[in-house]
């Protein structure tokens, strides 16, 4: 039911143990961004959503989460709890969680951020995530952002910045 719910926004379920035998970088990158960002770029994958489930008495508990493979950004989260029920009854709701993370997602657009810093090499942190150094031009998903950009020995710059389409935001 899970797949069939993911299959309507051309999402894939793949178990963990396929993800470990055959992409072993994504399994290992859930949450190292610079890692996470290397297999999106490898394997093409723009999102990766991943689900944890933990046995709650005679119930089940299930978490979602969705993460940005080119920044690391957590984009969302939906727990899904049946307190008396097989993991079978939590499916329907598992489907409906999966399904809003996604399309909630894909309904964005993205833009470039170009961070250019003098001297050159100052770190970029996007929401606390290093993206890695000035020059740096990165596609981000429209949405609000703290930018802060560091180097040792420099005053920090940190700025909320607005992302929207129609063209690359410049931060020099």
């Amino acid at each position: 039911k899970v797949q069939t719910a993911l299959s309507r926004e051309s999402f894939a379920m793949v178990p963990r143990s396929a993800v470990e035998t055959y992409a072993k970088d994504i399994a290992n990158c859930l949450t190292d961004v610079v890692c996470l960002r290397k297999a999106g770029q490898r394997f093409g994958v723009e999102f990766v959503m991943w689900a944890s489930t933990v046995r709650q008495g005679s119930g089940w508990k299930v978490e979602i989460k969705l993460r940005d493979t080119a920044t690391g950004t957590e984009l969302g989260q939906q727990t899904s709890q049946c307190d008396s029920c097989a993991i079978e009854g939590l499916l329907p709701k598992i489907g409906e969680s999966t399904v809003a993370l996604a399309s909630n997602a894909s309904g964005r657009d993205r833009s470039d951020l170009e961070v250019r810093s003098e001297p050159s090499g100052a770190e970029v942190l996007i929401d606390g995530q290093s993206l890695g150094n000035a020059p740096l031009k990165q596609s981000l998903l429209t949405g609000q952002y703290a930018l802060v950009v560091r180097k040792p020995g420099y005053v920090d710059y940190s700025q909320q910045i607005d992302v929207k389409g129609g063209g690359p935001l410049v931060v020099d």
